[in-house]
Protein backbone atom coordinates (compact mmCIF):
# COMPACT_ATOMS: atom_id res chain seq x y z
CA UNK A 1 0.00 0.00 0.00
CA UNK A 2 3.16 2.59 0.68
CA UNK A 3 3.54 2.71 -3.00
CA UNK A 4 0.08 3.33 -4.01
CA UNK A 5 0.14 6.03 -0.64
CA UNK A 6 3.03 7.86 -1.63
CA UNK A 7 2.74 7.75 -5.88
CA UNK A 8 -0.88 7.37 -6.55
CA UNK A 9 -2.84 8.96 -3.92
CA UNK A 10 -3.38 12.83 -4.30
CA UNK A 11 -2.17 14.55 -0.82
CA UNK A 12 -2.84 18.37 0.11
CA UNK A 13 0.83 20.34 0.78
CA UNK A 14 0.16 21.90 4.32
CA UNK A 15 3.55 24.40 5.35
CA UNK A 16 4.88 24.91 8.79
CA UNK A 17 5.92 21.61 9.58
CA UNK A 18 2.51 20.26 9.36
CA UNK A 19 0.87 17.26 7.44
CA UNK A 20 -0.72 16.73 4.18
CA UNK A 21 -4.15 15.26 4.16
CA UNK A 22 -5.70 12.73 1.71
CA UNK A 23 -7.57 14.93 -0.91
CA UNK A 24 -11.24 14.20 -1.10
CA UNK A 25 -11.06 13.01 -4.56
CA UNK A 26 -12.86 10.58 -6.81
CA UNK A 27 -9.43 8.91 -7.11
CA UNK A 28 -8.53 8.73 -3.57
CA UNK A 29 -12.23 7.48 -2.53
CA UNK A 30 -11.66 4.66 -4.86
CA UNK A 31 -8.45 3.72 -3.02
CA UNK A 32 -9.59 4.27 0.09
CA UNK A 33 -12.54 1.46 -0.90
CA UNK A 34 -9.82 -1.07 -2.09
CA UNK A 35 -8.21 -1.07 1.08
CA UNK A 36 -11.18 -1.26 3.23
CA UNK A 37 -12.07 -4.08 1.28
CA UNK A 38 -8.78 -5.75 1.12
CA UNK A 39 -8.44 -5.27 4.99
CA UNK A 40 -11.85 -6.82 5.93
CA UNK A 41 -11.80 -10.00 3.78
CA UNK A 42 -7.58 -10.58 4.74
CA UNK A 43 -8.85 -12.97 8.03
CA UNK A 44 -10.52 -15.00 5.80
CA UNK A 45 -8.32 -15.53 2.57
CA UNK A 46 -5.27 -15.60 4.73
CA UNK A 47 -5.91 -16.15 8.39
CA UNK A 48 -2.02 -17.50 9.12
CA UNK A 49 -0.41 -14.41 7.69
CA UNK A 50 -3.35 -12.49 9.75
CA UNK A 51 -1.72 -13.41 12.66
CA UNK A 52 1.03 -12.09 12.49
CA UNK A 53 2.07 -9.66 14.95
CA UNK A 54 3.25 -6.17 13.63
CA UNK A 55 6.96 -4.63 14.45
CA UNK A 56 5.29 -1.83 15.02
CA UNK A 57 1.65 -1.42 15.96
CA UNK A 58 -0.80 1.00 13.73
CA UNK A 59 -1.64 3.97 15.80
CA UNK A 60 -4.21 6.50 14.72
CA UNK A 61 -7.47 8.56 16.55
CA UNK A 62 -10.59 7.00 16.11
CA UNK A 63 -14.29 7.78 15.58
CA UNK A 64 -14.93 4.68 17.65
CA UNK A 65 -16.03 4.55 21.28
CA UNK A 66 -14.99 2.15 23.96
CA UNK A 67 -18.50 0.74 23.94
CA UNK A 68 -18.08 -1.00 20.63
CA UNK A 69 -15.20 -3.42 21.21
CA UNK A 70 -15.64 -6.44 23.08
CA UNK A 71 -13.40 -7.76 26.00
CA UNK A 72 -12.42 -10.67 24.47
CA UNK A 73 -11.21 -8.01 21.99
CA UNK A 74 -9.43 -5.66 24.16
CA UNK A 75 -7.76 -8.56 26.22
CA UNK A 76 -6.43 -10.50 23.57
CA UNK A 77 -2.69 -9.69 24.02
CA UNK A 78 0.31 -11.60 21.66
CA UNK A 79 3.12 -14.00 22.72
CA UNK A 80 5.65 -11.69 25.33
CA UNK A 81 1.96 -10.76 27.05
CA UNK A 82 1.37 -7.48 24.85
CA UNK A 83 -2.23 -6.39 23.70
CA UNK A 84 -3.06 -6.54 20.57
CA UNK A 85 -5.93 -4.10 20.74
CA UNK A 86 -5.63 -1.13 22.72
CA UNK A 87 -7.67 2.12 23.29
CA UNK A 88 -6.10 5.27 24.75
CA UNK A 89 -7.80 7.75 26.25
CA UNK A 90 -7.51 11.20 24.67
CA UNK A 91 -10.52 13.03 25.61
CA UNK A 92 -13.92 12.52 27.71
CA UNK A 93 -15.33 11.20 24.12
CA UNK A 94 -11.63 10.84 21.68
CA UNK A 95 -9.71 7.81 21.53
CA UNK A 96 -6.35 6.67 19.96
CA UNK A 97 -6.49 2.96 19.09
CA UNK A 98 -3.07 0.94 18.83
CA UNK A 99 -3.94 -2.11 16.28
CA UNK A 100 -1.25 -5.31 16.18
CA UNK A 101 -2.36 -7.71 13.37
CA UNK A 102 -4.46 -8.08 10.47
CA UNK A 103 -7.19 -9.57 12.06
CA UNK A 104 -8.33 -6.67 14.52
CA UNK A 105 -7.15 -4.61 11.90
CA UNK A 106 -10.14 -5.79 9.85
CA UNK A 107 -12.89 -6.23 12.66
CA UNK A 108 -12.15 -2.66 13.57
CA UNK A 109 -13.37 -1.85 9.87
CA UNK A 110 -15.90 -3.89 10.42
CA UNK A 111 -16.92 -1.89 13.48
CA UNK A 112 -17.03 1.35 12.03
CA UNK A 113 -20.34 0.48 9.95
CA UNK A 114 -21.05 4.05 7.88
CA UNK A 115 -17.91 5.59 8.92
CA UNK A 116 -15.25 2.97 7.28
CA UNK A 117 -13.94 5.49 5.03
CA UNK A 118 -13.69 8.51 7.90
CA UNK A 119 -11.86 5.49 9.39
CA UNK A 120 -9.22 4.15 6.71
CA UNK A 121 -8.96 7.78 5.97
CA UNK A 122 -7.19 8.68 9.49
CA UNK A 123 -5.37 5.12 9.67
CA UNK A 124 -3.49 5.90 6.66
CA UNK A 125 -3.04 9.59 7.42
CA UNK A 126 -1.10 8.55 10.75
CA UNK A 127 0.52 5.38 8.84
CA UNK A 128 1.81 6.21 5.27
CA UNK A 129 3.94 3.27 5.00
CA UNK A 130 2.10 0.29 6.38
CA UNK A 131 4.76 -2.05 5.23
CA UNK A 132 7.28 0.10 8.34
CA UNK A 133 4.38 -0.83 10.84
CA UNK A 134 3.90 -4.29 9.85
CA UNK A 135 7.92 -5.39 9.25
CA UNK A 136 9.45 -2.48 10.38
CA UNK A 137 11.91 -0.14 9.11
CA UNK A 138 14.10 -1.88 6.70
CA UNK A 139 10.59 -2.47 4.54
CA UNK A 140 9.85 1.26 3.86
CA UNK A 141 8.99 2.44 0.19
CA UNK A 142 11.54 3.41 -1.57
CA UNK A 143 12.20 4.90 -5.18
CA UNK A 144 14.13 2.27 -7.37
CA UNK A 145 14.90 -0.87 -6.53
CA UNK A 146 13.32 -2.63 -3.68
CA UNK A 147 15.48 -5.62 -2.23
CA UNK A 148 13.04 -6.29 1.12
CA UNK A 149 11.53 -9.48 -0.63
CA UNK A 150 15.38 -10.77 -1.33
CA UNK A 151 16.61 -9.92 2.03
CA UNK A 152 13.32 -11.85 4.05
CA UNK A 153 13.65 -14.61 1.52
CA UNK A 154 17.17 -14.84 2.69
CA UNK A 155 16.60 -14.67 6.06
CA UNK A 156 13.70 -17.13 6.26
CA UNK A 157 16.47 -19.49 4.64
CA UNK A 158 18.92 -19.20 7.48
CA UNK A 159 16.21 -19.99 10.23
CA UNK A 160 15.04 -23.38 11.31
CA UNK A 161 11.86 -24.77 13.36
CA UNK A 162 9.88 -21.78 14.22
CA UNK A 163 11.21 -19.46 13.50
CA UNK A 164 11.91 -20.72 10.34
CA UNK A 165 7.70 -21.01 9.91
CA UNK A 166 7.60 -17.73 11.22
CA UNK A 167 9.64 -16.16 8.78
CA UNK A 168 8.03 -17.63 5.53
CA UNK A 169 4.38 -16.98 6.95
CA UNK A 170 6.07 -13.06 6.73
CA UNK A 171 7.59 -13.75 3.47
CA UNK A 172 3.92 -14.56 2.43
CA UNK A 173 2.06 -11.33 3.60
CA UNK A 174 5.03 -9.00 2.28
CA UNK A 175 4.71 -10.71 -1.29
CA UNK A 176 0.56 -10.81 -0.76
CA UNK A 177 0.48 -6.59 0.19
CA UNK A 178 2.97 -6.19 -2.23
CA UNK A 179 0.84 -7.64 -5.45
CA UNK A 180 -2.02 -5.83 -3.51
CA UNK A 181 -0.20 -2.11 -3.85
CA UNK A 182 0.60 -2.91 -7.03
CA UNK A 183 -2.08 -3.45 -9.11
CA UNK A 184 -3.78 -0.83 -6.71
CA UNK A 185 -1.28 1.75 -7.86
CA UNK A 186 -1.54 0.30 -11.21
CA UNK A 187 -5.23 0.57 -11.21
CA UNK A 188 -5.47 4.67 -9.69
CA UNK A 189 -2.97 5.51 -12.10
CA UNK A 190 -5.34 4.63 -15.06
CA UNK A 191 -8.07 6.86 -13.13
CA UNK A 192 -5.95 9.68 -12.54
CA UNK A 193 -4.60 10.28 -16.29
CA UNK A 194 -8.59 10.63 -17.18
CA UNK A 195 -9.12 13.01 -14.66
CA UNK A 196 -9.31 16.32 -15.11
CA UNK A 197 -8.27 18.88 -11.95
CA UNK A 198 -10.02 21.93 -11.25
CA UNK A 199 -7.97 25.01 -11.01
CA UNK A 200 -8.73 28.26 -9.27
CA UNK A 201 -8.49 29.94 -12.39
CA UNK A 202 -10.93 27.47 -14.22
CA UNK A 203 -13.17 27.83 -10.91
CA UNK A 204 -13.51 31.36 -11.08
CA UNK A 205 -13.55 31.83 -14.80
CA UNK A 206 -16.75 29.67 -15.16
CA UNK A 207 -18.55 31.73 -12.10
CA UNK A 208 -17.65 34.64 -13.71
CA UNK A 209 -19.46 32.91 -16.88
CA UNK A 210 -22.77 31.87 -15.50
CA UNK A 211 -22.94 35.13 -13.58
CA UNK A 212 -23.59 36.77 -16.85
CA UNK A 213 -26.09 34.58 -17.20
CA UNK A 214 -28.46 34.94 -14.39
CA UNK A 215 -30.85 37.44 -13.19
CA UNK A 216 -34.78 37.40 -12.35
CA UNK A 217 -35.64 36.99 -15.67
CA UNK A 218 -36.66 33.72 -16.74
CA UNK A 219 -34.91 33.59 -19.96
CA UNK A 220 -31.39 33.26 -17.83
CA UNK A 221 -29.91 29.93 -16.76
CA UNK A 222 -29.88 31.12 -12.85
CA UNK A 223 -31.86 33.04 -10.54
CA UNK A 224 -28.21 33.80 -8.69
CA UNK A 225 -24.92 32.61 -8.22
CA UNK A 226 -22.46 34.28 -5.52
CA UNK A 227 -19.32 33.40 -3.68
CA UNK A 228 -19.42 32.90 0.19
CA UNK A 229 -16.39 35.31 1.06
CA UNK A 230 -15.59 38.16 -1.21
CA UNK A 231 -11.63 37.97 -0.31
CA UNK A 232 -9.71 36.40 -2.96
CA UNK A 233 -6.05 34.93 -1.31
CA UNK A 234 -3.40 35.17 -4.27
CA UNK A 235 -3.66 31.40 -5.60
CA UNK A 236 -6.64 32.68 -6.36
CA UNK A 237 -8.98 30.65 -3.56
CA UNK A 238 -11.81 31.98 -1.61
CA UNK A 239 -11.33 28.97 0.79
CA UNK A 240 -10.29 29.70 4.40
CA UNK A 241 -6.52 28.13 4.46
CA UNK A 242 -6.84 25.50 6.77
CA UNK A 243 -9.48 23.88 3.93
CA UNK A 244 -7.07 24.59 0.79
CA UNK A 245 -5.65 22.10 2.28
CA UNK A 246 -8.56 19.69 1.41
CA UNK A 247 -8.10 21.13 -1.89
CA UNK A 248 -10.86 23.48 -1.84
CA UNK A 249 -11.25 26.48 -3.97
CA UNK A 250 -13.87 28.60 -2.97
CA UNK A 251 -17.97 28.21 -1.89
CA UNK A 252 -20.67 29.29 -3.59
CA UNK A 253 -24.92 30.29 -3.02
CA UNK A 254 -26.65 29.09 -6.18
CA UNK A 255 -30.47 29.85 -6.62
CA UNK A 256 -31.88 27.90 -9.54
CA UNK A 257 -35.25 29.44 -11.05
CA UNK A 258 -36.87 26.26 -10.01
CA UNK A 259 -35.83 24.96 -7.02
CA UNK A 260 -34.14 25.77 -3.33
CA UNK A 261 -30.67 27.58 -2.72
CA UNK A 262 -27.56 25.04 -2.99
CA UNK A 263 -24.56 25.63 -1.47
CA UNK A 264 -21.45 24.39 -3.39
CA UNK A 265 -17.79 23.63 -3.01
CA UNK A 266 -15.40 23.69 -5.65
CA UNK A 267 -12.73 21.69 -4.79
CA UNK A 268 -9.20 20.68 -6.93
CA UNK A 269 -11.15 16.90 -7.63
CA UNK A 270 -14.56 19.04 -8.88
CA UNK A 271 -17.39 20.67 -7.39
CA UNK A 272 -20.09 19.54 -5.14
CA UNK A 273 -23.11 20.07 -2.88
CA UNK A 274 -22.33 20.66 0.86
CA UNK A 275 -24.44 20.93 3.81
CA UNK A 276 -24.80 24.74 3.47
CA UNK A 277 -25.27 27.05 6.74
CA UNK A 278 -27.37 25.37 9.14
CA UNK A 279 -28.77 28.97 10.05
CA UNK A 280 -27.61 32.65 8.82
CA UNK A 281 -24.52 33.85 10.36
CA UNK A 282 -23.77 30.14 11.29
CA UNK A 283 -19.98 28.33 10.40
CA UNK A 284 -20.35 26.80 6.82
CA UNK A 285 -20.68 23.03 7.33
CA UNK A 286 -18.30 22.07 4.70
CA UNK A 287 -19.74 17.84 5.15
CA UNK A 288 -20.54 17.06 0.74
CA UNK A 289 -23.76 15.76 -0.34
CA UNK A 290 -24.10 13.86 -3.14
CA UNK A 291 -21.09 12.80 -6.23
CA UNK A 292 -18.38 15.33 -7.52
CA UNK A 293 -19.26 16.34 -11.16
CA UNK A 294 -16.16 17.54 -13.10
CA UNK A 295 -17.96 21.04 -13.32
CA UNK A 296 -20.53 23.78 -12.31
CA UNK A 297 -22.31 23.31 -15.52
CA UNK A 298 -22.67 19.07 -14.92
CA UNK A 299 -23.78 19.29 -11.28
CA UNK A 300 -26.37 22.45 -12.33
CA UNK A 301 -27.51 20.45 -14.85
CA UNK A 302 -28.09 18.06 -12.61
CA UNK A 303 -30.04 19.36 -9.66
CA UNK A 304 -32.30 22.35 -12.32
CA UNK A 305 -34.01 21.25 -15.49
CA UNK A 306 -34.94 24.88 -16.01
CA UNK A 307 -31.42 25.54 -16.18
CA UNK A 308 -30.29 22.45 -18.30
CA UNK A 309 -33.46 23.56 -20.56
CA UNK A 310 -32.35 26.96 -20.75
CA UNK A 311 -28.15 25.83 -21.56
CA UNK A 312 -29.70 23.20 -24.27
CA UNK A 313 -31.79 25.63 -26.27
CA UNK A 314 -31.05 27.15 -29.46
CA UNK A 315 -31.92 30.37 -28.29
CA UNK A 316 -28.84 30.31 -25.91
CA UNK A 317 -26.42 28.44 -28.40
CA UNK A 318 -27.88 31.31 -30.74
CA UNK A 319 -27.31 33.44 -27.96
CA UNK A 320 -23.22 31.85 -27.09
CA UNK A 321 -22.51 32.06 -30.86
CA UNK A 322 -24.09 35.57 -31.02
CA UNK A 323 -21.44 36.36 -28.41
CA UNK A 324 -18.46 34.67 -30.12
CA UNK A 325 -19.40 36.78 -33.65
CA UNK A 326 -19.33 40.16 -31.49
CA UNK A 327 -16.10 39.44 -30.34
CA UNK A 328 -14.58 38.14 -33.18
CA UNK A 329 -15.85 41.23 -34.93
CA UNK A 330 -14.68 43.90 -32.35
CA UNK A 331 -11.32 41.99 -32.03
CA UNK A 332 -11.32 42.07 -36.18
CA UNK A 333 -12.40 45.56 -35.92
CA UNK A 334 -9.83 46.65 -33.85
CA UNK A 335 -6.80 44.89 -36.22
CA UNK A 336 -8.67 46.79 -38.85
CA UNK A 337 -8.23 49.93 -37.20
CA UNK A 338 -4.72 49.46 -35.87
CA UNK A 339 -3.98 48.62 -39.18
CA UNK A 340 -5.28 51.81 -40.68
CA UNK A 341 -3.42 53.55 -38.15
CA UNK A 342 -0.33 52.38 -39.49
CA UNK A 343 -0.91 53.27 -42.87
CA UNK A 344 -1.75 56.60 -42.59
CA UNK A 345 1.05 56.51 -40.37
CA UNK A 346 3.30 55.43 -42.57
CA UNK A 347 1.87 57.83 -45.59
CA UNK A 348 2.21 60.94 -43.62
CA UNK A 349 5.56 60.19 -42.61
CA UNK A 350 6.27 59.50 -46.33
CA UNK A 351 4.83 63.25 -47.78
CA UNK A 352 6.53 64.36 -44.57
CA UNK A 353 9.97 63.26 -45.70
CA UNK A 354 9.28 64.60 -49.49
CA UNK A 355 7.90 67.75 -48.34
CA UNK A 356 11.83 67.91 -46.66
CA UNK A 357 13.42 66.90 -49.34
CA UNK A 358 11.53 69.35 -51.61
CA UNK A 359 12.90 71.85 -49.39
CA UNK A 360 16.19 71.61 -49.46
CA UNK A 361 16.57 71.24 -52.76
Amino acid sequence: MGQTLNRAAQWTSVSDGGEGKLEFSPANEAILNDIIKFIESFPSKHPKEARIVFKNPFIWKTSLQLSAFSVNMIRDKDGNDTPLLTLQKLGELSFKLHVSNMVFLSEVMKLSGDKKMLEARAILEANRDPLVNILGDGYATVDGEDNSTIRLLEQSAKEEGDTKDEMQTKLALLLIIQQFDMQLMNQTLKKITQEVRLTPQQANHEVKLLQSYSGEDKHNALESIQYTSDYEFDNGCRAPPWRQIHGDICYLLIKPHDGDQLSVTANTAGVYLNKGFATEGAELDYERLGDVCKDLVSLLSSKSSHFQEVISSKEFQLYEERKVEIQNYDEEFEEEEVGEKAIMEKKEAKEQKQEKTTKNR
